[in-house]
């Protein structure tokens, strides 16, 4: 058998584990409090969606713009990809957090804005 066909498969073997293991998503988290509400915004490097929800990368997903401030914006979809939440987080960490419950018909139900303050979460 040739040695040369196994010694190309070798090598590609060993560039895809050199790639995969060193292009690890980076991860900024926070958790934010909007009255007696805590909710969790992740964002992530890669292009993974950023996701809103009960915890660190868990929830409904979400698309995130960055203000030339450094604010960010979550825009959080539901299961249809129909927008429920828009959120700012200022560079300060003061945020904004706006709701709002859109009924089959189109009528909106519910509509809410609260205002908090979020944090870092430190992930190991």
């Amino acid at each position: 058998m040739d040695a040369a066909p196994l010694a190309r498969l070798s090598t590609i073997i060993l560039a895809s584990l050199f790639v995969s293991t060193n292009c690890l998503a980076e991860i900024l988290a926070f958790k934010c409090a909007f009255g007696g509400q805590q909710i969790y915004f992740t964002r992530y490097s890669d292009g993974t969606s950023a996701r809103v929800g009960t915890q660190v990368g868990v929830g409904d997903k979400a698309v995130v713009s960055e203000h030339k401030s450094g604010a960010l914006i979550f825009v959080e979809t539901n299961m249809d990809g129909i927008p429920v939440t828009l959120t700012t987080i200022e560079p300060t960490m003061k945020a904004v957090h706006s709701r709002q419950l859109l009924l089959p018909d189109g009528r909106v139900l519910a509509p809410s804005q609260q205002t908090g303050s979020c944090e870092k979460v430190e992930l190991r």
